[in-house]
């Protein structure tokens, strides 16, 4: 872990196992070192590492007959490799966390999802009257569970060019990879929703305004809130839902927390029209993605950089 400059690897190991580490072996531990290590744990006697072939015999407790249990050189390898996995996968944009909700499912099948909908309003119950049922409908959405995968191995070259970089630097990469793959596949999905057909997020289903007065500003979230607000049910009256996220790309950053921390907000231009207070300050929290005006997500940057888009989810 020191060897590879791990962030912070007190959160992997305890403090004194650290500061033992330090002690005998410094900031730096090859690859070949720690093979050697293994095999004098379990009984070899070398102490180079000219003979490869005997060094990962007693390294990996081939033909080896040591006192107690031979050490685990591959549950070493792998428990360091899944460290720095896991640090490369946390180092990745995961906007896509706070604005989505995450489910388990048992197999690759496709799954339906279901939202109740109908008349779930109380009567007036009149004096020995009857209670009235209610009446319930749903909306469905699928999903499925799909496979991605890569293969890290570290080969006799790795070894013998003592290079530590195959258990840490190769699996930070490799962690930051399934990451980025996560984002790709839910930001293109997100994207696809985006007007158009069959997409979640059209002015159709009264979630969706484009046009000049919706860059984000004052009025432009004004607008975006007065729409979210004012969507229905299927019987018409109020959704209920308040909103509570404003998600905008990296060149809206700037806007949106001004939006969000500034208690007042001046134009000083001749056709000043703003009031001195903010009427949203503190009303949405602000999620930036880099990938909401990345072109390679399936939307052209041009397209979002001439009139952005504000969504804003409950």
């Amino acid at each position: 872990m020191l060897s590879g400059r791990i962030h912070q690897p007190e959160r992997f190991c305890d403090e004194q196992d650290l500061d033992a580490a330090s002690k005998r072996f410094g900031q730096t531990l090859g690859l070949q070192e720690l093979l050697l290590e293994a095999a004098w744990a379990n009984g070899y006697f070398g102490r180079t590492f000219r003979d490869w072939s005997a060094v990962m015999d007693a390294a990996f407790g081939r033909g080896i007959e040591a006192a107690g249990s031979t050490v685990s050189i591959g549950g070493i390898l792998s428990n360091v490799a899944n460290k720095f996995l896991l640090d490369g996968f946390n180092s990745v944009e995961r906007t896509w966390r706070n604005i989505a909700a995450i489910r388990s499912v048992t197999d690759f099948k496709t799954v339906t999802s279901y939202r109740l909908t109908g008349n779930d309003q109380y009567e007036r119950v009149a004096p020995g009257g009857e209670i009235k049922h209610g009446t319930l409908g749903e909306e469905t959405y699928t999903n499925k569970a799909d496979t991605y995968a890569l293969m890290l191995a570290i080969d006799r070259t790795d070894i013998i060019n003592d290079d530590l970089g195959a258990i840490t630097t190769v699996p930070r990469k490799l962690g930051a990879g399934s990451g980025k793959t996560i984002n790709d596949i839910f930001w293109k999905t997100f994207l696809g929703n985006l007007q158009g057909g069959s997409a979640f997020f059209a002015a159709g289903n009264n979630n969706f305004i484009s046009g000049a007065d919706t860059a984000l500003g004052i009025d432009g979230l004004t607008k975006a809130e007065v729409t979210f607000m004012d969507q229905v049910d299927s019987d018409g009256k109020p959704l209920g839902v308040m909103p509570a996220i404003l998600l905008v790309p990296t060149a809206l950053s700037a806007m949106g927390s001004q939006l969000f921390k500034s208690m007042e907000l001046r134009d000083n231009g001749s056709s000043a029209k703003y009031p001195v207070s903010n009427p949203h300050q503190g009303k949405f929290r602000v999620e930036v993605s880099r990938y909401l005006s990345n072109a390679a997500c399936g939307r052209l940057a041009s397209a979002v950089a001439g009139a952005y888009r504000n969504v804003l989810g409950p």
